[in-house]
């Protein structure tokens, strides 16, 4: 059995402070579909579809922790 069939499921998840333009980013531009989305008290998050078992989750970053590096790009 090689590595490739005993993985399942591949989850990239970012933390992002822009999350509207990540979201927009990611959706319009590069054209990956929203497979959910949802907006709460707690939070906002996204899964977009990467490919077969693969997604790429947004989440906004409201309460970043002290300490934490903050990616800038």
């Amino acid at each position: 059995m090689s590595l490739g069939d005993s993985i399942r499921e591949v989850r990239i998840v970012l933390t992002v402070e822009r999350f509207d333009q990540a979201v927009q980013f990611y959706r319009d531009r590069l054209g990956l579909a929203v497979v959910e989305q949802w907006q709460r008290a707690s939070g906002s998050g996204v899964i977009l579809a990467l490919g077969p078992h693969t997604t790429l989750e947004l989440f906004l970053n409201r309460n970043r922790c002290p300490g934490e590096i903050a990616m800038r790009g």
